[in-house]
């Protein structure tokens, strides 16, 4: 399609009232992303794909619309399908961060979405918390995955949470030394391409947009 920009890639943050993901990708150390909330840019997004694009903050070609930090209204369903729809005309892949608790627009975007991805932490009391949300999230999906993060402080095998929630197993993401750290000081995760974290999106995008993949 002629909107699609190649290898564009975009990330949405579904968490109200919350920058959310916007500061996991070091959005705090760029000023203009906690700028742009939900509520400025749903006309934009409504009249011109491509006007989203270029509206929007880019770090390293990663577009990010997320939360302003001071709001706490609902998104309209409707404007989260607006939202949805411009990005994908505008980007190759886009990922949206999503609660644990699903809300209208929540749904909206599992019921659009080509996969969806269940991080779950290698603990038995997670696990059984994430049951209640794959079991809601399956019903919304076409296709959910789970990707377990350790570490598993009893040994807790990444297969054996798949085979608890009856899921498929993605990934596993390993403990990273000086992650924490590292979005602390603001800085993006995985932005030097090495890593756990770093190794397992690297796999998932080859599996998930295999020509995004070869782009990058």
């Amino acid at each position: 399609r002629e909107e699609i920009k190649s290898g564009a890639r975009g990330l949405v943050s579904a968490f109200r009232g919350a920058a959310g993901s916007a500061e996991a990708a070091g959005g705090l150390a760029e000023p203009a992303l906690a700028e742009h909330s939900t509520e400025d840019v749903v006309e934009t997004t409504r009249a011109l794909a491509a006007a989203l694009a270029e509206a929007l903050p880019r770090m390293d070609g990663l577009s990010v619309l997320s939360w302003d930090r001071g709001s706490a209204f609902a998104v309209p369903a409707e404007a989260m399908a607006a939202v949805l729809g411009a990005a994908r005309r505008a980007h190759d892949l886009v990922v949206v961060d999503l609660p644990r608790t699903f809300d209208d627009a929540s749904r909206v975007a599992l019921d659009v979405a080509g996969c969806v991805l269940l991080i779950v932490p290698a603990e038995l009391r997670a696990a059984a918390a994430a049951g209640r949300v794959a079991a809601c999230a399956g019903t919304l999906c076409q296709d959910l995955r789970l990707v377990v993060r350790g570490p598993a402080p009893s040994g807790l095998e990444a297969a054996t949470v798949a085979t608890l929630l009856g899921l498929p197993l993605a990934g596993q993401l390993r403990a990273e030394p000086g992650l924490d750290l590292a979005l602390e000081r603001g800085e993006a995760p995985a932005r030097r391409g090495r890593g756990p974290l770093a190794e397992l999106c690297a796999r998932l995008i080859d599996e998930l947009a295999p020509a995004l993949g070869r782009a990058a």
